[in-house]
Parts: C-alpha cells; structure tokens; sequence
C-alpha cells in the first residue's frame, strides 16, 4: 500500500495548483478527480496549461 503526505480531491485549477506547491516542498502527492481531463472546467486556456503543468510535476 502506497503512502501520500498530501490528498488534494479535485484536479481544477485550484487542486493543481496546491498539489505543484507541494510537490515543490517535496512532500508525496496524490491528486484525486471524478474526471480523467485535467482541469476540465476550467474557462482559460492559460490556466488549464497552468495547471496541466503542475499535474505532470506530480508524475
């Protein structure tokens, strides 16, 4: 069974945005959605590129 220091429920642009800041304080992330398209209700295009950099941060 694998361990996470941080669950982040939601990968919209918030959660994304959470789970890069912590992954950059090396801290284990595990990001958890309904959806499989990251950040899918985002409006911007700029953020959904945002935030789909912070998800293969994550990787």
């Amino acid at each position: 069974m694998q361990s996470f220091d941080v669950v982040i429920v939601g990968a919209g642009a918030a959660g994304l945005f959470c789970a890069g800041v912590a992954g950059q304080l090396g801290l284990k992330v595990l990001v958890l959605d309904h959806s499989e398209k990251v950040a899918e209700k985002s409006a911007s295009r700029a953020v959904a590129d945002a935030t789909l950099a912070c998800h293969q941060l994550m990787r």
